[in-house]
């Protein structure tokens, strides 16, 4: 019985198997082996090389944690909810609800951290896409600021709002009982990240940036000049 003639492989086969053993090699040459692994690739072209091991066995380094939310004071905070869920496209995990110092465990928890003389409070709980929370709080001894952005004091003075339509978000923030209070700036002229300061109806300050922080900020080899 006569042998079947043999097929020759076609071009694109070919191609495919040297381009698998191509990024074999590379991967082979450029992960990391052992507790090791891979993180984000920087600008330069390097590989930063994420320690795996569990924290016992790492000696001195420090664990990297996520932020898992933020507190912010307003005077109304039924309005608070609806504009940080309307404008501002957050979720509403819990609805307002009464916090006093009682007897209650939830009481007894309020107490430990506001002291004894806590007047009481509504709270409510919102996140963000991402899933950062954001918890906003009216306390029945709400006091406006004395001097609205008072950027030199030693605290929290502005959140950030994700959104690469700037423009858009700004002048809903401007309609909505807010204020734009800054032009959109462009952080360098060869980039496309853009920034813009607002406030939310009650004066906190809200940042809204164009792409991610960590794009923005991480492995520039020159800073801002003046």
């Amino acid at each position: 019985m006569p042998a079947e003639p043999r097929t020759r492989p076609s071009i694109r086969t070919i191609f495919v198997f040297f381009g698998a053993v191509s990024l074999g090699w590379v991967l082979s040459e450029s992960l990391p082996t052992g507790p090791f692994r891979t993180g984000p690739r920087n600008v330069n072209g390097s590989v930063t090389r994420c320690d795996a091991r569990p924290e016992s066995e790492r000696g001195s380094s420090t664990t990297k944690r996520a932020l898992d939310h933020i507190g912010i004071s307003v005077p109304d905070i039924d309005a608070a909810v609806a504009w940080y869920r309307d404008v501002l496209g957050c979720y509403v995990l819990m609805e307002p609800i009464e916090g006093v110092v009682d007897d209650s465990h939830f009481g007894r928890i309020i107490r430990d951290i506001f002291g004894e003389d806590f007047q009481g409070m509504k709270v409510a709980h919102l996140a963000t896409a991402d899933g950062v929370g954001i918890e906003l709080f009216q306390f029945t001894a709400n006091e406006a600021q004395d001097t609205p952005f008072a950027y030199w004091k030693t605290a929290i003075f502005h959140i950030a709002i994700l959104d690469p339509e700037i423009e858009a978000l700004a002048k809903r923030i401007d309609e909505s009982g807010g204020r734009q209070r800054s032009r959109i700036w462009k952080l360098w002229p060869d980039k496309p990240y853009r920034v813009c300061y607002c406030e939310d109806p009650w004066g906190n300050i809200v940042e809204i940036s164009s792409h991610p922080y960590a794009m923005i900020w991480s492995n520039f080899t020159k800073p801002h000049a003046p």
